[in-house]
């Protein structure tokens, strides 16, 4: 499995109550942990920050949220291997 470390994670949210703020942040780990293939790429060395902005419908359940998140960070990821 590829050596991945997160060392803060901060969501900026609107819309959503602090709860589904906190339920939002464990679906992103769980489904990162999930989405990372075993004996995949190399990430950078040392990658400082990355900003990711997603714009999911209206209505949008937090695990598609989540979903929408981790595309995009693995899609960053990869462009950066």
């Amino acid at each position: 499995m590829p050596d991945l470390s997160i060392d803060r994670l901060s969501l900026h949210l609107t819309g959503i109550s602090e709860e589904d703020g906190r339920r939002l942040a464990r679906c992103i780990g769980e489904g990162l942990g999930a989405a990372l293939p075993v004996g995949g790429p190399a990430w950078p060395a040392a990658l400082r920050a990355m900003h990711l902005s997603v714009a999911p419908a209206e209505g949008s359940s937090i695990e598609r949220i989540s979903q929408l998140v981790i595309a995009d960070l693995l899609r960053q990821l990869g462009e950066g291997a």
